[in-house]
């Protein structure tokens, strides 16, 4: 297995080469706040895994320009009030260059404001894992440097294709903040575009469902509606509350859950809180290609993973990807900083594979920048390099002839123990 994995990594170098030049600069410094603790932690630190392995192969590599990245990462509990705090200290205190991976809606949007209108040269935010609305507006879509496509993208793409097949009926139960509201406001706007409406909506407190019981009226009030297909705006255990109470009324139709749902934490969650089989209408968005071998690949007929990259995360995560005590921010030989970062066993999914495509297109940000890191430098790189479309084309050749007018959105369930792509939506057909 070590021999497997050192082969793959001399050809991941071979094929896709960082910018190295001798040791002994300046190393570029991130600031990262994301929900490493509390409900929604599985995301965040999924994604923190990914980051961490993308940067410390890179850095083991000789860094971009000669230049090491280091990550400082502090925890926000996905908590708005926390996040103003780590933003001040990550500006103020540890003198970042520029700000990567703030996690969630919530918490991205209230720092909205500091990053447009604050003093720091930290003004530019790479690759937020959120596909908020507001990032796209100015003036904060000048200092967003996004990989994703938006929810309303997500909403519009799973609405069409249910729309297609009959379903008429759509409910939502959402998280009563800026997320959940825009969730809920994405799938109005969609659903008139058929001249349909919401038959009903319930909310939910953030970081407030954590058993089946702590959603359940808002379930009753959806199941009374007899709707169709469900949209839950929430988190990995809020999600998984509402489907069980779904799963236990006899609810068929398709639950669908947006990107920020990983749907490996999903099944954890409800497998945790629900006595019952999963259930089989579950429909994911994914905004991200898949990181595994394609079917093909897995019946043993040598066809090449979805992305060129994927065997490059795998074994960035299998040769980097380790936990760190709380608070020790030196023993990490790679140069990232987990400030305040659990140890945490890391797993190949989704999330965790964005993360690294992230620090991916991080790099290559800053070496067609180099040796700059300001905003300015970056933008204008951003733009030589072809924005989010030009940088997946490098990394995944299914992006070379998507069309670019679609954002990138697949839909996925769960059978088993494994994730499969949902192309067909006959079986939701009215």
């Amino acid at each position: 297995m070590r021999f497997f994995v050192a082969t793959v990594y001399l050809v991941i170098l071979a094929v896709f080469p960082f910018p190295v030049m001798a040791s002994g600069y300046e190393p570029v410094r991130l600031g990262m706040s994301a929900a490493l603790t509390g409900p929604t932690a599985a995301l965040g630190l999924s994604y923190l895994a990914g980051v961490r392995a993308g940067f410390a192969e890179v850095n083991e590599a000789g860094g971009v320009g000669g230049r090491k990245i280091q990550l400082v990462a502090l925890d926000d509990g996905y908590d708005p009030d926390r996040v103003i705090h780590n933003y001040i200290r990550l500006v103020e205190e540890e003198r970042v260059d520029q700000l990567f991976g703030f996690t969630g809606t919530p918490t991205v949007t209230r720092v909205l404001p500091l990053l447009v209108h604050g003093r720091s040269a930290a003004s530019a935010m790479l690759f937020p894992l959120t596909g908020a609305y507001p990032l796209s507006l100015e003036p904060q879509a000048s200092h967003i440097f996004s990989l994703r496509a938006s929810y309303a993208d997500e909403i519009d793409a799973v609405v069409e294709r249910l729309v297609g097949v009959g379903v008429r009926r759509f409910a939502i139960a959402y998280q009563a903040d800026a997320y959940g509201r825009e969730g809920w406001h994405d799938l109005r706007q969609s659903l008139r575009r058929y001249g349909l409406d919401m038959v009903a909506d319930a909310a939910f407190q953030r970081n407030g469902v954590l058993r089946v019981e702590d959603i359940s009226v808002q379930s009753g009030i959806l199941v009374d509606a007899h709707p169709e297909a469900v949209l839950c705006m929430g988190t990995d255990v809020s999600c998984a509350a509402l489907a069980c109470n779904l799963r236990n009324v006899g609810f068929v139709g398709p639950i669908i859950m947006p990107s920020f749902v990983v749907n490996r934490g999903f099944k954890d969650r409800f497998n945790a809180l629900c006595p019952v089989t999963l259930p089989d209408n579950l429909l994911f968005c994914e905004v991200m290609p898949e990181y595994g071998a394609s079917p093909a690949d897995r019946a043993g007929d040598g066809a090449s993973p979805s992305c060129a990259l994927a065997a490059a995360f795998e074994a960035a995560m299998a040769r980097y990807a380790v936990g760190a005590p709380a608070g020790d921010r030196e023993a990490q030989p790679d140069g990232v900083h987990s400030g305040t970062v659990s140890s945490h066993a890391s797993k190949l999914d989704e999330v965790a594979f964005e993360g690294y495509l992230a620090a991916r297109a991080a790099v290559l940000l800053f070496g067609e920048a180099a040796p700059r890191t300001d905003l300015e430098a970056l933008r204008a790189a951003w733009t030589r390099l072809g924005g989010a479309r030009g940088v997946f084309s490098r990394f995944c050749t299914q992006f070379q002839g998507h069309d670019e007018a679609r954002p990138y959105v697949r839909f996925v369930t769960i059978e088993g123990a494994d994730e499969k792509t949902v192309d067909d939506f006959e079986r939701w057909r009215r």
